[in-house]
């Protein structure tokens, strides 16, 4: 994108700007959510075994 003014430099930056802070959270969900499903099916799967173990 080429500015033909300084407003529209101004302006350039700043949607540059937010869209980079919203990849940035959605990057940051993204991480949440497949820590999430990792670490979630290794608790279900874990404490079935442990309990028939103890039991």
């Amino acid at each position: 994108v080429v500015a033909t003014s300084s407003t529209e430099a101004e302006y350039v930056a700043a949607v540059a700007q937010s869209s980079m802070k919203s990849l940035k959270r959605n990057l940051h969900v993204t991480n949440i959510l497949s820590a999430g499903y990792i670490t979630t099916p290794q608790m279900v799967l874990n404490s079935p075994c442990q309990t028939q173990i103890k039991n």
